[in-house]
């Protein structure tokens, strides 16, 4: 953490003939990120209960409406924090570090990653998760096999909304902001990594410390390689190993 600038490093782009996408003029700071950060988490509550409006007036397929309401409001916080990025310049893809790794640095992430989800399984042998929270997840998977929209959904909020929505607002946004103001690189990747737990209640203590080594990296890897996207795909990655094993275990005990 000592050797961390205070000067956010700038994106760098494969495949941009052009060179590095400009850094913002004058990113958001502390307060009117986190003012940002409160618009779209009205937005994402606002979008739920709309589409709850609605269901109470067209009685929606129930099966299907918590992960349509999950993707639709993650979208809306998502565009909330665009319209910010966008507004502040010079672009929303700039600024959220939407631009692609270069290969050696998505080697050497993915070399990280894979290397902490093996630290993290090894720390199962003196942190057991809970009993019950393997066989309720394989039951609940079992149950998505016979409804095929309700599998497609479950995929789709897994591995694409959920990592996407939560690296754009964790790491593109608040990081990003943060980083440039008066509390520093150092600061705003630990205070990011704290939300970033704080968003996933569901699991236990021992869960929620894996939570924290995971957004930990996945800022250090945001503000090593200036690429969002590259934490999209790690985390994207994550979640469909964990996922599949889930799905293996489903289908082998059919």
């Amino acid at each position: 953490m000592s050797v961390m600038t205070t000067t956010y490093p700038a994106p760098t782009v494969a495949q941009d003939t052009a060179g590095p996408a400009p850094s913002p003029r004058h990113p958001w700071r502390f307060w009117s990120t986190l003012g940002w950060v409160v618009l779209a988490s009205a937005a994402l509550v606002g979008t739920e209960q709309a589409v709850h409006y609605v269901d109470s007036h067209l009685s929606l397929d129930r099966s299907l409406l918590r992960p349509l309401t999950t993707i639709l409001s993650m979208l809306a916080g998502t565009l909330v924090l665009a319209f910010a990025a966008h507004w502040r310049g010079p672009s929303a893809r700039a600024y959220l570090g939407l631009v692609w790794p270069r290969w050696h640095q998505f080697l050497i992430a993915l070399s990280a990653f894979a290397a902490l989800y093996v630290a993290l399984l090894g720390a199962e042998h003196f942190f057991p998760p809970k009993v019950e929270a393997l066989p309720e997840r394989i039951v609940q998977y079992r149950a998505l096999l016979d409804h095929p929209a309700q599998l497609v959904l479950y995929w789709l909020v897994a591995a694409v909304t959920a990592p996407l929505f939560e690296e754009i607002i964790f790491r593109g946004f608040i990081q990003r902001g943060w980083s440039e103001s008066r509390i520093g690189v150092a600061a705003a990747l630990l205070l990011s990594t704290l939300l970033f737990v704080q968003a996933h209640p569901q699991y236990d203590l021992r869960g929620l410390l894996d939570v924290f080594a995971i957004g930990l990296a996945l800022g250090l890897t945001r503000w090593w390689s200036g690429s969002t996207l590259l934490t999209i795909m790690m985390h994207a990655g994550w979640n469909f190993t964990n996922n599949f094993i889930i799905a293996l275990m489903a289908w082998t005990n059919a």
